[in-house]
């Protein structure tokens, strides 16, 4: 999977997405996710500035352990090791 990925609160998140730029309307439509997963986060210009300035472009591929336990890679350029076990809820992956 392609996309972004940034870190809010203790857990990493990963927008699944075909879009390249980080842009203030892709921000708007992240939050509304959010929102829709229970995480009150309001939608103004400087959270979005935020979030736009911690979004990293990113791949998500999932692995599997020789005990059967699956985890996400989470890696990008200069970045590595995010993600989590993907039964542990630390990992949030949105689709857009």
């Amino acid at each position: 999977m392609k996309g972004f990925t940034f870190t809010y609160g203790k857990k990493d998140f990963f927008i699944e997405t075909e879009k390249k730029n980080k842009t203030q309307k892709l921000a708007s439509t992240i939050f509304k996710k959010m929102v829709n997963l229970g995480i009150d986060i309001p939608d103004n210009p400087t959270t979005r500035n935020e979030l736009l300035y911690c979004m990293d472009k990113a791949e998500c591929e999932i692995h599997t352990l020789s005990n059967g336990r699956q985890y996400y890679e989470i890696h990008g350029d200069g970045f590595g090791g995010r993600g989590s076990f993907v039964d542990d809820g630390n990992t949030i992956i949105i689709k857009l």
